[in-house]
């Protein structure tokens, strides 16, 4: 609301509005998604249960979003537009919403837990988001040039690296100085606001006219549809205990994510639906997250 206010009263012109984009998705956002990458307690509280009752019926909804746009939708087939749609559907605001949730309803010992799940999520959303659109990009006729271009392109996409970077460093077990670890920090707080500021200023600027169906079927999705598969894998194929199982289904109906939208800017795909989308779920994630607690709790 704060940024489609300031973008309205013409606070922030559109050139400014792309600027602090840039600086979000290019320094911010990546400063934040390292540091917390790098830090979190993942190798102590490793569970492939509660990574496969999460990220079956996560993977299985971007997979059936994607197929239905790809066949289905008005556009040209085109893997790239795809992709960024499902990942609209299915990427949750995991760090925004789903940790402090978790927090508030469960406790700090499901925390790690939480990170766990955090590691794969934008490795795999983003990164299989950010190689379908590179799919689209030429690069010559030669295959190894053509493969060598594509992971290149993931290599350098600011949120992808700084994931895949934090990840790996963690993995070292070699820790962050402490200056180091207070400089990116410092230098990443500001991250989510930027980039919640920079999408809802966007807003002003995209028409989401005839998009209001998609809008709700995906926010429906989001909200209800997939966080009902992941406990209906928690419970019965996975039967994971109680407390895991309302941890997985709260991070999936978590709404979507914003880095979805900046995953959208950076490939000019679905930027007005993804924001949209974004907005709405977050709004709406006050009434559905409250009634999956009750449901679980």
């Amino acid at each position: 609301m704060v940024g489609y206010l300031c973008a309205r009263s013409g606070f922030l012109s559109r050139s400014q509005i792309e600027g602090l984009s840039k600086l979000t998705f290019n320094l911010i956002l990546p400063a934040f998604l390292f540091v917390t990458m790098a830090t979190n307690p993942m190798a102590e509280v490793f569970n492939p249960k509660v990574l496969g009752a999460f990220y079956l019926p996560v993977i299985s909804t971007y997979a059936l979003a994607l197929l239905y746009h790809y066949f289905f939708s008005q556009q040209p087939k085109a893997i790239g537009p795809a992709a960024v749609f499902a990942m609209g559907n299915a990427y949750s605001n995991v760090v925004l919403l789903g940790l402090p949730v978790t927090l508030a309803a469960l406790g700090e010992a499901l925390v790690p837990h939480v990170f766990m799940i955090l590691s794969f999520h934008g490795l795999i959303m983003i990164g299989f988001t950010s190689f379908c659109g590179s799919l689209g990009q030429s690069s010559g006729g030669n295959p190894l040039t053509a493969l060598l271009h594509k992971l290149w392109q993931m290599i350098k996409n600011p949120i992808l690296a700084s994931i895949f970077g934090g990840m790996l460093y963690n993995l070292t077990g070699l820790g962050l100085a402490p200056d180091i670890a207070a400089a990116l920090k410092m230098l990443g707080k500001p991250g989510i606001t930027c980039a919640l500021i920079v999408l809802g200023s966007s807003l002003y600027f995209y028409s989401v006219k005839g998009k209001i169906n998609a809008i709700l079927a995906m926010s429906t999705v989001k909200l209800i549809l997939m966080p009902l598969g992941v406990w209906l894998s928690a419970t019965y194929l996975f039967e994971l205990d109680q407390q895991l199982t309302a941890l997985a289904v709260i991070l999936s109906a978590s709404p979507t994510g914003v880095n979805a939208y900046m995953v959208a800017i950076g490939q000019k795909q679905h930027e007005a639906l993804t924001a949209s989308v974004v907005v709405v779920t977050t709004v709406l994630c006050l009434f559905t997250i409250s009634g999956w607690l009750m449901f679980l709790l």
